[in-house]
């Protein structure tokens, strides 16, 4: 390099004779910084059960109500056990599409649907054997009592309408009501001990066997006697009933066990780490729901949520304020009652808020929105079809219409004069 010309930019800031080695020797943290980085360490190991610990912050858990022990290790005969039977004659019940078209003339059905119920009979009687049986109730251990599909609901309610129909255009009447009480006897029994959309099946054979009863009942050569036997028929149906709190104590028995494999729940349910339903996961997702669970509680914080509002639909249920829509508390995302307690609309909104934020219970939850419309639609018929056979036999009896209805005492009127 010659002497004269300017330095470099290496040889003017670096001088590799000038330069001090020590800079390249790792210095050892001073105590403050010691602190700062065991600060940060022992942050960074908190979060997960923090954010876990703030999640459960504020839901108590109820526990399971004390029905639901026996509930679980109720048993029936198969003496008793209506289900047994209906399992047999499901069996029998050869497969077809269920038409739809109303029942009203005889002559109007079609030859086909004529050829089913021909070679149907024999399971119908096994059926109706059923009907009789005082008590049904279906166990998830047991395949014999398997409670019955939708299809094949439907096609027991069809078949018997259809034979009452048959036996009406050939003047059998007692014989053609026989059919209809049974299935009215029918509708009660699908309601005992079921989740609640098996118990808006019952509803709907209610409302299938109701107006073919009351068309039965208008005909004008229908005896006393036999007005007095179907008002009976209907009023010990009534009794068959089972209280709705089964209906409660069997939604909480299926939401324990599924939260007993929250993987299983994300598999159904397709969440993903952000709790949004319905997605394509593939391994990784899955990983992250599972990292999503822990930091969110779950499945406790759902179970929690679940188990204090059961407790709420079961009070009321118990105490019929489930029908009373004055005290019925409805949010954007649940329905929920006022309590004996004098519980502050304010607990119920923090209840609701909660639950919307939840991983599992927020898709979990049964709509008690329609089991309320059920229960409310149920009681209705059967009052007014009561009223409209107790309002028959009146008419048979006096010779008049009533002019209140003070004066169609069902009770007395059902009663052999």
């Amino acid at each position: 390099m010659n002497e004269t010309s300017p330095p470099s930019a290496v040889e003017e800031w670096v001088d590799p004779g000038t330069m001090d080695a020590s800079i390249w020797v790792k210095k050892k943290p001073g105590p403050i910084e010691r602190w700062i980085k065991r600060i940060v360490f022992t942050g960074l190991l908190m979060i997960l059960p923090g954010i876990h610990l703030v999640n459960r912050w504020g839901l108590p858990d109820p526990g399971l109500p004390a029905q639901l022990a026996s509930w679980r290790t109720r048993e029936l005969s198969d003496e008793r056990n209506a289900a047994v039977l209906y399992r047999i004659a499901a069996e029998a019940i050869p497969a077809r599409k269920i038409n739809l078209a109303d029942l009203t003339d005889w002559s109007r059905i079609e030859p086909e649907e004529r050829a089913w119920l021909a070679t149907s009979m024999r399971a119908l009687l096994v059926w109706r054997e059923g009907t009789r049986r005082p008590e049904c109730d279906s166990f998830a251990a047991r395949p014999e009592t398997r409670r019955l599909t939708e299809p094949e609901a439907s096609a027991f309610s069809r078949l018997v309408l259809l034979e009452g129909l048959r036996l009406e255009n050939l003047g059998r009447n007692d014989d053609a009501l026989d059919w209809y009480l049974s299935l009215l006897r029918f509708s009660r029994h699908q309601a005992n001990n079921t989740l609640f959309h098996e118990r808006f099946r019952s509803l709907a054979i209610l409302q299938s066997v109701a107006p073919r009863l009351a068309a039965w009942s208008d005909h004008p050569n229908q005896s006393v006697q036999g007005l007095q036997r179907a008002l009976r028929g209907v009023l010990e149906a009534r009794e068959l009933l089972a209280p709705p709190s089964g209906s409660i104590l069997a939604e909480i028995d299926r939401l324990e066990r599924a939260l007993l494999d929250p993987a299983r729940l994300d598999r159904e349910l397709a969440l993903d780490a952000f709790n949004r339903p319905g997605q394509d996961l593939s391994v990784w997702a899955e990983r992250l729901g599972y990292a999503s669970r822990l930091f969110q509680a779950e499945p406790d914080r759902s179970r929690r949520v679940i188990r204090s509002i059961m407790a709420n639909w079961l009070d009321a249920v118990e105490s019929r304020r489930i029908l009373d829509r004055s005290e019925r508390l409805d949010f954007s995302n649940i329905m929920l009652f006022r309590d004996d307690r004098g519980t502050p609309v304010r607990e119920f909104e923090s209840l609701a808020a909660v639950l919307a934020t939840t991983r599992y219970a927020q898709f979990a939850m049964p709509h008690i929105n329609g089991f309320v419309t059920t229960l409310s639609e149920d009681e209705r018929h059967f009052e007014n079809l009561v009223r409209h056979l107790g309002e028959a036999v009146f008419r048979r009896l006096n010779g008049r219409n009533p002019t209140s209805p003070e004066e169609v005492d069902a009770s007395e009127l059902s009663s052999p004069p």
